[in-house]
Order: C-alpha cells, then sequence, then structure tokens
C-alpha cells in the first residue's frame, strides 16, 4: 500500500480549518464597534457663520452642513472624539470637516425655516467622554463642489475608540439634502402686534404712524448689536420708509445695549405711513437680511 504523505495530510487539515473559520457562524463578531453612528438630517448653504463672522467656502463649492448623532453602545466609557475623523464620501472624494465643535452656530438642518432652524447656542462639543448609553448630538461642516449628487457616506474610524482597523458608517442622500439659498441670518424677529396710531410729534398736524411691537431673539452665540436705523418699513408699492426715533409714547427699546444668545429682547418701532400707503414687510438690513411679513388685514387701530 502507498504510504500518505504527511504534508499532504496537513495542507488538508490546514484548508479544513480555514474553511471553517471563514463559515458565516465564524465570521459574526463577538466585539462589535463601541458606538452607532447615524445622520439626522443635512442641508446645504452658500456662507456659515463663525467666530470671525459670515464665512464663505471656496469657490465653486458650498457648505454641507450634515447633523449627526453619536451613542455608545459599549460597556465602557468612550474617549473624545474629533470632528475631523467624522470623514464624508461623495463622488470618489474625501472630506474633513472645516469647522471644530464650538466653532459655529448649531442648526437644526431638518427644519423647514431659519428662525427655527437656528439655536442660540454653540454646537455641542463631541469632545466630552460619553458614558455607557449616553450619545452626543452635534454638526459638522464640510465644503463640497456645488452640484454634488448621488449617495455619500459619513465613517467615523478611531483606533483609540473602536479598536484596530474598526469604524462605523452611516448612509447620507444627496438628493434629498435641503438646499437653503442663503446663509442663516444673525438674528429672528417676531411680530407680536402692529397698530396705527395718530399722534402728534413735533407740530400741529396729527401724523399716522404704524406702531409694531417686536421681540428679537440672538440666534449666533455671541452678542449681536442691533442698530435701530438698519430698520426700515417696505409698503406694497415696494417703497421704504425709515424708522423713527426718539417718539416718547414708545416703550421697551429694543436697543439697549448688546441683545444677548438666547434672551429674546421685546420693545415697539414705528414708521410714518400716510393712508393710502398700505405695508407689506419690515427689514432688518444686516449682513443677511432680516424680514419680517405683515398682514395690513391684521393690523388694528390703536388710540
Amino acid at each position: 500500500m502507498p504510504r500518505e504523505n504527511p504534508s499532504a495530510a496537513a495542507f488538508a487539515l490546514l484548508a479544513l480549518l480555514l474553511l471553517a473559520a471563514l463559515s458565516p457562524g465564524c465570521l459574526e463578531d463577538d466585539n462589535p464597534a463601541s458606538l452607532s453612528l447615524s445622520v439626522l438630517g443635512a442641508a446645504t448653504m452658500p456662507a456659515v457663520w463663525n467666530t470671525t463672522g459670515l464665512v464663505e467656502p471656496p469657490q465653486n463649492h458650498t457648505f454641507l452642513v450634515v447633523e449627526v448623532k453619536l451613542v455608545n453602545t459599549g460597556p465602557d466609557q468612550t474617549a473624545g472624539i474629533r470632528p475631523a475623523d467624522i470623514r464624508l464620501e461623495a463622488g470618489g472624494q474625501f472630506f474633513k470637516t472645516n469647522f471644530l465643535s464650538g466653532d459655529v452656530s448649531y442648526f437644526n438642518v431638518s427644519s423647514p425655516n431659519y428662525t427655527e432652524s437656528v439655536a442660540a447656542s454653540s454646537i455641542p462639543s463631541l469632545m466630552d467622554a460619553l458614558g455607557q448609553g449616553e450619545s452626543v448630538q452635534s454638526v459638522l461642516i464640510y465644503a463640497v463642489p456645488v452640484g454634488l449628487q448621488g449617495s455619500a457616506e459619513v465613517s467615523y474610524a478611531n483606533a483609540t475608540v473602536l479598536g484596530k482597523e474598526r469604524s462605523v458608517t452611516a448612509e447620507l442622500d444627496l438628493g434629498a439634502v435641503r438646499a437653503y439659498a442663503s446663509p442663516p441670518p444673525r438674528v429672528a424677529i417676531h411680530l407680536n402686534t402692529a397698530v396705527y396710531l395718530n399722534r402728534t410729534a413735533g407740530g400741529p398736524a396729527p401724523m399716522r404712524y404704524l406702531v409694531a411691537n417686536l421681540t428679537l431673539t440672538d440666534l449666533w452665540y455671541q452678542p449681536f448689536i442691533l442698530m435701530l436705523l438698519q430698520m426700515r418699513l417696505v409698503d406694497g408699492d415696494g417703497m421704504s420708509h425709515p424708522i423713527l426715533l426718539g417718539l416718547p409714547w414708545l416703550n421697551g427699546p429694543l436697543a439697549d445695549g448688546p441683545v444677548l444668545p438666547g434672551v429674546p429682547r421685546s420693545g415697539s418701532v414705528a414708521f410714518d405711513l400716510p393712508p393710502p400707503m398700505v405695508p407689506a414687510r419690515i427689514v432688518l438690513d444686516d449682513a443677511v437680511p432680516v424680514t419680517v411679513e405683515l398682514d395690513p388685514a391684521a393690523i388694528t387701530y390703536g388710540k
């Protein structure tokens, strides 16, 4: 009888062991990643605010603002997460965030309008440690080419946090991203009341005023200095009417020192608007103008 070749038998045994190791049951990860990553929303906008003011992206680029959530799913506390470690892959290119946490105002990018989509606080820090079950939501901003389409992927890989060769990913559909045509304003203005008043101001003949009580909220995370002379009334014909200052019967001045972030301030402003002119909107001319629409049918008549 021919004797069995010991080398061939050893190779056959090794092959069987490799096949067993590659079977589906053995491919299951006994030590999954200790973080989960999800995308809550995304939007593009042509500029954002940071500590230096309004910042624009490079030429032929736009800012892609991505709101993400990270959850510590492991048993141990995780170290802080560097925003630059969360990268975007789209169109065969890789992008890193342009700003660190806290450098820009916080956007709720799923909101349909700016007065709701900008909060009065800075971005939550990703650098804080996360305990078991704890989570953090933050915003990452990438400068991407205008018109970038298709699918994208946000991924986080860090050997210290996740272990060697580990990463967590989340899909992003660029076709579903909300696109803003202008950057967000620094402030939000809410109209409380609007009334017509006939009053005498420095002359015998009464004048007709439109008096609007407004609430202003600083959406930035730095104090906002309101210049009342930047506020004007626009009528239905597109004509602008300047704000009137120094009227003794107005109360609650809006421009009484810096407006602090997240602390609403209310006050009344007046414009000379003789009939038959119809008011249409109040505009605050800032780096990004803020407009408050007026409903002429809802304006009451004061005494």
